[in-house]
């Protein structure tokens, strides 16, 4: 199962409507939406959510999505909300994947987004 996926389930559990907007150029290779996201959540009262899903081990690749990158600089100007789900792979002592929320800017109600 893809981090993106992860997201996705993660998101629905928590009553959002998500789904993944990155999308595939020639052959196999993924393309962020936008160069940004890997998926879209929205809920009523909470606003529209895009989600940036990554293994723990691919956070130094993403680190130049952050609030002063032009897209998504005018994307939280615009009302919108950015964040970072990086997924920590099981180990001995933690036997399931356990999820760190990075938010760029701060979200709209958070106590209530996860």
């Amino acid at each position: 199962m893809t981090t993106a996926y992860r997201s996705v389930l993660h998101m629905r559990k928590q009553g959002w409507w998500a789904n993944t907007v990155e999308g595939k150029r020639g052959g196999q290779w993924r393309y962020d939406h936008f160069g940004v996201a890997d998926l879209e959540a929205f809920r009523p009262g909470h606003g529209i959510l895009w989600i940036q899903s990554y293994d723990y081990y691919a956070r130094k690749v993403h680190d130049h999505l952050n609030a002063e990158h032009p897209i998504i600089k005018d994307w939280l100007a615009s009302g919108g909300q950015f964040c970072h789900h990086v997924w920590h792979r099981p180990r001995k002592k933690i036997p399931k994947w356990t999820l760190e929320t990075r938010w760029i800017g701060a979200p709209q109600k958070p106590e209530e987004v996860h």
